[in-house]
């Protein structure tokens, strides 16, 4: 309904941009880069995953889960909210590592910084799905590793008018 309207703004100039941080996911030596997650999940519908996580190069923790969420600010108010994740401004950079029906007693979602490198390592003779922004990047088998790290360039987002996170939020969850 506005398309008349933004090619007039683009051709004015009347417009802003503002970058979004994203990611980068490489699995077997295949790269792909997205915007809102990485998502590293359960093939066998039956059965748990086991999923070893590094950050940084240190352990950090075992999830025995459906899967595990990475995602960016943007991609925090799809999957990773659904799974329990917090939402967050989008003018915030971080990656956010949320497990998906964790059975481990650490379930929470944790709020990295924006130059974490996370390594997903796939255990228990159980092969995984990984997906970045929905698109298929391959399946893992035991022992294969998903590094994770913020893509080396931002998403410039083209705004019209004055952006507000919190009034983002009210419209798409419908909250008035």
């Amino acid at each position: 309904d506005e398309l008349e309207k933004v090619f007039v703004a683009l051709a004015s100039g009347d417009y802003s941009t503002a970058p979004r941080m994203g990611l980068r996911a490489t699995l077997n030596g295949t790269t792909a880069q997205g915007l809102n997650d990485v998502v590293v999940e359960k093939i066998d519908t039956l059965r748990l995953v086991q999923l070893a996580v590094e950050i940084n190069d240190e352990p950090f923790v075992r999830y025995r889960a459906d899967g595990l969420i990475v995602a960016t600010p943007t991609g925090s108010t799809a999957y990773s909210f659904s799974a329990g994740g917090p939402l967050v401004d989008h003018s915030i950079e971080a990656l956010l590592l949320t497990p998906v029906a964790s059975h481990s007693l650490f379930s929470r979602t944790m709020v990295l910084d924006p130059e974490s490198v996370v390594r997903i390592r796939v255990e228990l003779e159980r092969r995984a799905r990984v997906s970045v922004d929905k698109e298929p990047l391959g399946e893992a088998d035991e022992g294969d590793e998903v590094v994770i790290t913020r893509a080396p360039r931002p998403v410039e987002f083209v705004r019209f008018r004055p952006h507000s996170f919190p009034r983002a939020v009210t419209e798409k969850f419908h909250l008035e």
